[in-house]
């Protein structure tokens, strides 16, 4: 996935937040509801429930092509959140820990 750091922001001295801006290729729905977002390497599955409005305004086409990403590191703690925008709000759409591959 070919993603470009838009900024940078210190947590304190315990972590960092990365945040990234992903081009959305394509949008999955199933009744009216999003279930998924295509970007340039596939699916990304949306794990959480959006406004009806914001269902409406992508069937629609007024949601901005970009993804927000963001990689969150506390420690050893390291979790990916990526947002859509609709008119000026931001919607969580997938959060997930990211694992270790090291030793494997």
């Amino acid at each position: 996935m070919k993603l470009g750091i838009r900024r940078s922001n210190d947590i304190g001295a315990e972590g960092t937040i990365n945040e990234y801006q992903v081009p959305i290729k394509g949008f999955l729905l199933r009744g009216h509801h999003l279930k998924g977002i295509y970007i340039e390497d596939g699916l990304l599955p949306v794990d959480e429930d959006l406004p009806r409005d914001v269902n409406e305004d992508i069937i629609r086409g007024s949601v901005k092509k970009i993804l927000l990403v963001r990689e969150v590191i506390k420690g050893s703690l390291r979790l990916i959140e990526a947002y859509i925008n609709d008119d000026g709000r931001r919607w969580l759409v997938h959060r997930a820990p990211v694992t270790s591959r090291e030793g494997k």
